[in-house]
């Protein structure tokens, strides 16, 4: 997956799931997050659940999903069968060393991220230098996860047939959701990719 799509990708997630081992075992927190393909930042409280398990383990996986249309077996298939049922989606897998920032300074650049990726609009006094931020920031757990590897994986019905996909096209056309013909422009896209790649 091309790097700007990664990156598409952790800017229009509305989360991310943690996978955490903690000292009562493992578990899967779901988080807002920001960043890029170099580190992301999420926050919580200080004592809670989620930095009691990355205190105990700093190594950690992150799964960020981005959903398409979900694809009901009669789009796939007129067989009458149940299997073609599918969903389109295509996900970064992110692994990483977490560090958990102290200073009011990276506390302030970490939540800055957050805020323009969930409220680009503005309307809110910036976080650095801001004095009435500076009880907040000190009770606020933020933690920088350095990205070690990413995998990722796209499934738009890209190495279909080319009569199911056309099939699946016509029916997320004719449904025509926001969704569906955002999807419809991923199937388009990464089609195109694979047909340059020569692999269908």
């Amino acid at each position: 997956m091309h790097v700007e799509t990664i990156q598409r990708i952790l800017e229009t997630a509305p989360y991310a799931s943690l996978a955490l081992r903690g000292k009562d075992g493992m578990s899967v927190i779901p988080v807002s997050f920001a960043g890029d393909t170099e580190a992301i930042f999420f926050h919580g409280k200080k004592g809670g659940r989620k930095m009691g398990a990355i205190r105990h383990s700093s190594h950690l996986f992150v799964s960020i999903v981005e959903l398409g249309s979900l694809i009901p077996s009669y789009f796939s298939s007129e067989e009458g069968l149940a299997c073609p049922a599918t969903q389109f989606f295509a996900s970064v897998e992110i692994e990483g060393a977490a560090r958990e920032l102290h200073s009011s300074n990276e506390k302030a650049r970490a939540l800055e991220k957050l805020m323009r990726k969930y409220q680009p609009e503005g309307h809110y006094l910036p976080l650095d230098n801001e004095p009435r931020y500076a009880k907040a920031l000190e009770a606020t757990a933020v933690v920088e996860i350095a990205v070690e590897q990413i995998r990722t994986k796209v499934k738009y019905g890209q190495k279909l047939p080319a009569e199911r996909w056309e099939r699946i096209h016509r029916f997320l056309a004719k449904r025509g959701t926001a969704l569906d013909l955002e999807t419809l422009r991923r199937m388009e896209h990464y089609r195109k990719k694979e047909k340059s790649n020569g692999n269908s």
